[in-house]
């Protein structure tokens, strides 16, 4: 039987358009996959190195594998009992790679991942060095008040208080109401230092003549030191502005010696020592005298101040302050019920070139010297005080 030409090219010509149809059909079946992406991990053992250069492991320790990338999430692992660990399913990508263990050196790694790559890295970390460190912190004791609102100041903080000078009344402005007036006198509430009171232990010591604080305590004697917001009683007649109550410390039961503030200030100049320019020591002692009965105690502060002023040539540019104050107190218990105590404080001091200025030189300067004393007497019964005081400046 003869072959038809013209059917063999329409049967082909039928497989032409027929095969794309299949392909196309076959394509549009079949799901997509999605790309693969290959994943890699970072495990290692850890060693813990110790002074003597020996190695341990230690289960538990916690690693943590920071991508670089922005936005992507950490990874953590933990050691396993032989010090192993390992990060699963790592993408590529730069990591780092750190580990923290109190007591020891802190360790960092940068790990690049590529290709799903297997990286090993193995860590060894030494014992950190000893170091000292101290922390000041502030517990500031607040000032105490009474229901008056008066404001005081106790030993322990009149002890721990920054002043330029060892005595109370440089204490006071920082209580609420006071404030220090350029000349140096002390102002209460509005009143001057001369129209109002101190009393120490009961009795006045302000100077007879000018009304002021002239008559010094020294910080080492003092107790406590209250300012009296409303003093305007009958028993504290003689004034009309604060009053400022001292109470000082009580002889020790037992002797006690002690040398405080022996920082000294030295002074040079073109590579020569010129002299001191502060020193202010102090001592106190006490104790018993005869058993319980007797007992004594004192209070000696040498003060040795050169201050200088500007505007003047050296070495005729200083005011220069020398003098002690001494603050004795005996103390006799008479009966369970009575006790006398008797107070002595010597304040000598001596000032020259009072009031020398960038205008007035050293000779046309004055000079100033003071010698002061001041006696006590109180006699003290449950019931009732007495007090009988004698001070002033000579």
């Amino acid at each position: 039987m003869p072959w038809d030409t013209r059917t063999f090219s329409n049967s082909v010509r039928c497989l032409g358009v027929a095969l794309p149809s299949v392909m196309l059909f076959c394509a549009l079946r079949l799901p997509a996959q999605e790309p693969s992406h290959t994943r890699g991990s970072v495990k290692g053992t850890v060693s813990l190195v110790n002074a003597d250069e020996e190695r341990s492991t230690s289960e538990g320790l916690l690693l943590e594998l920071r991508p670089l990338a922005e936005g992507a999430a950490s990874l953590s692992a933990v050691t396993d009992e032989s010090g192993n660990y390992e990060f699963k399913d790592v993408t590529d990508g730069d990591y780092v790679l750190r580990l923290e263990v109190e007591g020891f050196e802190p360790f960092t790694a940068t790990i690049h991942v590529r290709d799903g790559a297997s990286i090993i890295q193995n860590i060894s970390v030494k014992l950190a060095g000893l170091t000292q460190r101290i922390e000041v912190k502030e517990q500031a004791e607040p000032l105490s008040a009474d229901s008056f609102g008066d404001s005081k100041l106790s030993e322990k903080q009149l002890a721990a208080l920054p002043l330029a000078e060892e005595n109370f009344k440089a204490s006071l402005p920082l209580t609420p109401g006071v404030v220090r007036t350029p000349d140096g006198k002390l102002n209460f509430r509005g009143a001057a230092e001369d129209q109002s009171m101190l009393q120490v232990n009961n009795s006045k010591m302000t100077d007879p003549v000018t009304g002021s604080f002239s008559i010094p305590v020294p910080l080492d004697a003092v107790q406590s030191a209250r300012v009296v917001q409303t003093p305007y009683s009958a028993e504290n007649g003689g004034f009309s502005g604060g009053l400022t109550v001292v109470e000082t410390v009580p002889p020790p039961e037992s002797w006690k010696f002690g040398v405080r503030d022996l920082n000294v200030s030295l002074r040079g100049k073109n590579d020569h020592f010129v002299g001191v320019g502060r020193a202010t020591p102090r001592i106190v002692f006490g104790g018993p005298v005869l058993g319980d009965k007797i007992s004594f105690s004192e209070v000696f502060e040498y003060d040795v101040i050169r201050d200088p002023v500007r505007g003047l040539a050296w070495p005729r540019n200083e005011i220069k302050k020398q003098g002690f104050n001494s603050y004795s107190t005996l103390q006799a218990i008479v009966s369970p019920k009575q006790v006398v105590t008797v107070t002595l404080n010597v304040f000598p001091q001596r000032t020259q070139f009072a009031n020398i200025t960038a205008l007035i030189p050293q000779t046309a300067s004055s000079d100033y010297d003071r010698k002061g004393a001041s006696v006590s007497l109180s006699r003290f019964t449950p019931y009732a005080s007495t007090v009988y005081a004698r001070s002033g400046l000579l």
